[in-house]
């Protein structure tokens, strides 16, 4: 079992754990990986005082890896880059929480062979995904589509990892 990216949420504040020492009342959401001969990708929930759960994410078969997972509002978005799957998932954290197998594909606006990497969460209507070949896509909601704001004409290379502050974002890839 491998993971992926983890994200830490503090359920008391709407911050990140990355922000505070204090790990008590807060939540871990990971990210399983897969290949095409395992089991879906899965996404695993810890609670403070000792739950643990995991959601399978059905919506996938095994034809494509989870890069990443992004919390945004109540939403867990899943990000996917690999050829001919380009998407992200979206399922309310309700659901991640109780384990409760509904995610939802969503396509609408991803450019083929340029798949999301890597996310920044300002707010619920403003996340920028890094993704493959330069491109930059913005999310306005987890349960539509995405927008391209640059089409890898800065940089033509892999975007792997993405960051801001405030409405200045960074990118950063091989």
């Amino acid at each position: 079992l491998e993971f992926r990216r983890v994200l830490f949420r503090s359920v008391s504040q709407s911050r990140y754990v990355r922000e505070t020492n204090d790990l008590r009342n807060n939540e871990i959401f990971a990210v399983t990986t897969n290949t095409a001969t395992t089991a879906p990708s899965a996404v695993v929930y810890y609670k403070d005082n000792g739950t643990i759960t995991q959601t399978n994410v059905t919506a996938l078969s095994t034809d494509g890896v989870v890069n990443s997972i992004l919390i945004v509002g109540d939403y867990a978005v899943l990000l996917r880059d690999t050829a001919s799957n380009e998407s992200h998932l979206w399922s309310t954290l309700a659901n991640v929480r109780s384990a409760t197998t509904a995610f939802t594909a969503v396509t609408t606006g991803y450019v083929a062979s340029k798949g999301a990497t890597g996310g920044y969460v300002l707010d619920v209507a403003n996340v920028w995904l890094c993704a493959k070949g330069g491109y930059i896509y913005k999310m306005s909601n987890p349960t539509t589509g995405v927008s391209v704001v640059e089409a890898g004409s800065v940089t033509a290379q892999n975007l792997s990892a993405i960051d801001g502050y405030g409405q200045q974002i960074i990118a950063v890839g091989a």
